[in-house]
């Protein structure tokens, strides 16, 4: 399901951006200049033991912060692979975003949002292809995270 469309029938309001790819979060820094807001990214990360997907959403500056991840988790964790990645949501590695979530029909990921990006009053995220940046404000963010059947946490 293409993510414009998902958003447009839930009537959420957002901003789109077209601009050259972007691959990772030093890349998405320059485009700041003209894109407002919060930019974070999102990392696709499972239980070393139990196997369990998470979505880690965190600002583009910071890093997983591990031993804070495993108390929400009560597990280490370890990236997922690029195998995992397309089966769970039809995706390549470096396209990873909230808005892939909607693929995940079966809800076997749990997504973590870092409070920061949880709280910020603009957010922008890829709509699953990085030649595009969507942008949003909290509460039009938090209508399409409450779409969604999957279990979502705050750290």
């Amino acid at each position: 399901m293409d993510i414009k469309k998902y958003l447009e029938d839930l009537e959420i309001k957002y901003k789109l951006h077209e601009h050259p790819p972007v691959y990772t979060c030093e890349e998405s820094e320059k485009l700041k200049v003209t894109i407002r807001g919060m930019h974070a990214k999102s990392l696709l990360v499972k239980g070393k033991n139990t196997g369990k997907f998470y979505m880690i959403i965190l600002p583009c500056n910071k890093r997983i912060d591990r031993k804070k991840l495993k108390t929400y988790t009560e597990e280490d964790i370890t990236f997922a692979n690029s195998e995992e990645l397309d089966k769970l949501l039809n995706l390549k590695p470096g396209s990873v975003s909230p808005f892939a979530i909607i693929r995940d029909k079966e809800h076997k990921i749990t997504i973590i949002f870092e409070k920061k990006v949880w709280e910020s009053e603009i957010l922008n995220f890829h709509p699953n292809i990085n030649t595009e940046t969507i942008e949003l404000k909290n509460s039009e963010f938090k209508k399409y995270v409450k779409s969604l059947n999957n279990k979502k946490i705050i750290m």
